[in-house]
């Protein structure tokens, strides 16, 4: 996969994907990458995020299982939202 994430942007990503409710911890890891490299390519597609055939394979066979649910994939991220709105900022 193509990642050229700032540091920031791996943070965030590692941050707000952890609490992923999958069984397989090589699941939740490739969950923070592909979130990763969302925030830093939005809008593209998978197959333009990955770099090479295998990657884009992966990236799909990661969405099949009944597990992969959105509620389970975005758990991580919808705990600590929450909190972090409760900081000074602006948010869209």
């Amino acid at each position: 996969m193509q990642v050229g994430c700032t540091p920031s942007t791996t943070a965030m990503g590692g941050k707000q994907c952890a609490g992923a409710k999958l069984t397989d911890v090589r699941r939740v890891a490739r969950v923070k990458k592909i979130a990763e490299t969302m925030a830093v390519q939005p809008g593209r597609r998978i197959p333009q995020l990955c770099g090479s055939p295998d990657a884009v394979k992966a990236t799909y066979k990661l969405f099949q299982p009944e597990a992969a649910t959105p509620d389970h994939l975005q758990a991580g991220h919808r705990a600590v939202v929450p909190q972090e709105m409760r900081q000074p900022g602006v948010y869209l």
